[in-house]
């Protein structure tokens, strides 16, 4: 049985975060994963999204390892929680939004770019219109 090819660019915000840090500091995989304390193997993989990005003190870790200062930090987690593969939903989730959901899984990695601006500028919108609505009476 042959083995899938290598992912050679990153796949999820976690592995693009990895990757443009090492880059901007010239920093192969193996000495980026030397001064975080893990192999290259698993940075690696991290940056293809082969594995999931690490979670709660061990981000803590690598964020002191790599010197991030409070805002790269704030970055880096954001871009870790972005990139989990398994997601559990608040126990309020509506029945619509359950099927909401499940719609846009089905079609994860299916989806044109204008697709993904036009879902993100709909939530963005009501996201607005739930910030701006409260002051408007």
């Amino acid at each position: 049985m042959s083995r899938p090819p290598l992912l050679a660019t990153p796949r999820t915000p976690f592995g693009a975060y990895m990757h443009r840090y090492r880059r901007q500091h010239r920093l192969m995989q193996c000495e980026l994963a030397d001064l975080m304390g893990i192999s290259g193997s698993y940075l690696c993989a991290m940056e293809t999204g082969r594995r999931e990005p690490p979670s709660g003190n061990t981000l803590d870790q690598i964020a002191a390892a790599m010197q991030l200062d409070a805002a790269q930090r704030d970055a880096m987690i954001v871009a870790a929680e972005q990139s989990r593969r398994k997601v559990l939903l608040p126990l309020q989730t509506t029945i619509d939004e359950y099927a909401l959901f499940y719609s846009l899984l089905r079609r994860a990695g299916k989806l044109p770019p204008k697709t993904i601006a036009s879902i993100r500028a709909i939530l963005e919108h009501g996201e607005m219109r739930q910030t701006i609505a409260p002051h408007l009476g």
